[in-house]
């Protein structure tokens, strides 16, 4: 149908006036129109003849897909059925793309690093189809196109997995061997996008030699050769899948994947430690106070004449103490003096209030409880209660760090729009003794490159005061969870060092 650009100025279905001729092939033809709302529209529309098609199944696979959503596939906007030189044709109206990989080949071959560039979203966008029992069928330079700066595949030819292909017609070079002679299946778009990989850097699809292996120059980079092989199996159950693609493109992802889930498991057995440490810990503590605290009601139940002795204990008792409390103030005020709340913890088992241990406070394991405990390490049995009873720490002891400023990420409606539930990323984040951040990086693999690109951007612009240890600002570091939902942006910052 490559010469019917003559249709030019015609109109669709009384609502569609046909513009440029965008290009076509044998069996469809795209021209640019509008949709007038209250403002025009630049869209997409794509003609096929009747014949042979379906129209009740391929208009109930038109509507079911223009309800599904991925930020790498063009939305189809409208359907139906039209007359044109008086014959019965079938059009889809789709979003507008600027161009296609088929207007550039022929031009010059993509780098390697653009052809990685190419694959990732075509990466992605398969993997979102195969995961809900669909196939694209058509995957193809023509297909993979370009909004603005973002790839998109087409959405008109996908078909449910093992149902029959719709109106698609096979493409040649880019169809696999087995094409429309059973149900539409996803190693079909394995062979196809194996096919683009080879066509990307050489300008032309792939030849075979006599046992049907693909004939690859010995110039072509890895891993898009191997992956050309591992794709290009005339046995369909041989080829390799859309995810071992995505590893091989990128093996770094597979063994980060693996470490996180390793401290995944060491972390989560911490939790369970600590809850069982902690009785122990408070009736360990509360074996030296316990004689203290029954003091004043056993008092009341003595006979009278121990009232005078307890009388002049309690006043020897304040006469001793309200020095001390004094000193204890006058220390306080002092950064280069212990830390007479430490100081207090410490002394507690003690029989002796005056013993002269008790003015020396443990200094340097006092930063170290402070770190086990707020990150949720495990303890010493003594440690943790000592932590909970100390008020805040004068200079000279260890400090968290604090966020002081947070910046979400700038997430656009349509993006939002492509999200299915939750999308999560965790980042880490390595602050400077300043208080800035000096790097931020995934600390685990995201399968959205939006998301992540749009976090990083995002917390690398979050300031935070230094943590401190001996009164010294030191650098910090920090791992930031995010969650995306349809309607929000939530973040979780954890500090994980010192």
């Amino acid at each position: 149908m490559s010469e019917q650009h003559r249709w030019t100025g015609q109109n669709v279905a009384g609502r569609y006036l046909l513009g440029k001729h965008l290009g076509g092939t044998a069996h469809s033809v795209v021209f640019v129109t509008e949709i007038v709302h209250a403002r025009a529209q630049r869209v997409a529309i794509k003609i096929v003849p009747v014949e042979g098609i379906d129209t009740d199944r391929q208009f109930a696979r038109w509507k079911a897909l223009s309800s599904v959503s991925h930020a790498n596939l063009l939305k189809i906007l409208d359907y139906g059925k039209c007359e044109l030189d008086g014959g019965g044709h079938l059009f889809v109206v789709m979003e507008y793309a600027d161009e296609d990989l088929a207007d550039i080949l022929p031009q010059r071959a993509l780098s390697a690093e653009e052809t990685r560039g190419m694959m990732e979203p075509v990466i992605e966008t398969l993997a979102f189809l195969h995961e809900r029992n669909l196939v694209h069928t058509r995957v193809h330079p023509g297909n993979i196109l370009a909004q603005g700066d973002q790839i998109k595949l087409s959405s008109d030819s996908i078909s449910p997995k093992g149902e029959a292909i719709g109106f698609a017609m096979a493409n040649e070079g880019f169809s696999p061997p087995e094409w429309g002679a059973g149900p539409a299946d996803p190693a079909e778009d394995v062979w196809s996008l194996g096919a683009t990989v080879v066509a990307t850097l050489t300008q032309r699809p792939p030849s075979f030699d006599e046992s049907g292996e693909p004939a690859l120059s010995a110039e072509m980079p890895e891993p898009f050769a191997n992956i050309a092989r591992e794709s290009l199996k005339k046995d369909a159950a041989q080829r390799i899948s859309v995810a071992g693609i995505r590893a091989k493109l990128n093996p770094a992802s597979v063994p980060v994947v693996k470490e996180a889930a390793r401290e995944s498991t060491k972390i989560d057995p911490i939790a369970v430690p600590l809850s069982k440490i902690t009785p122990p810990t408070v009736s360990e503590r509360r074996a030296p106070i316990s004689p203290v605290k029954p003091v004043q009601p056993n008092t009341a139940e003595r006979k009278s004449y121990f009232l005078p002795i307890a009388v002049i204990a309690i006043v020897a008792v304040l006469l001793f103490a309200v020095p001390k409390l004094f000193r204890q103030k006058s220390d306080a005020a002092s950064p280069a003096k212990a830390d007479p709340g430490t100081t207090e913890v410490a002394s507690m088992p003690k029989s002796s209030p005056s013993s002269s241990s008790a003015n020396k406070a443990p200094k340097k394991s006092s930063p170290s409880e402070a770190s086990l405990t707020e990150t949720s390490q495990p303890a010493a049995p003594v440690a943790a209660p000592a932590v909970k009873t100390v008020s805040k720490p004068p200079a000279g002891t260890a400090a968290r760090g604090e966020v002081l400023d947070q910046v979400l990420p700038d997430i656009s409606g349509k993006a939002r729009a492509t999200i299915q539930g939750t999308v999560r990323l965790t980042l880490r984040l390595q602050v400077n003794a300043t208080g800035t951040v000096d790097s931020a990086e995934l600390d685990t693999p995201s399968s959205s490159k939006y998301f992540s690109e749009q976090a990083i951007k995002a917390a690398k612009r979050w300031q935070f005061s230094a943590p401190e240890i001996d009164g010294r600002s030191v650098p910090s570091e920090w791992l930031l969870r995010f969650e995306f939902t349809p309607s929000v942006t939530n973040v979780h910052p954890t500090q994980v060092s010192p």
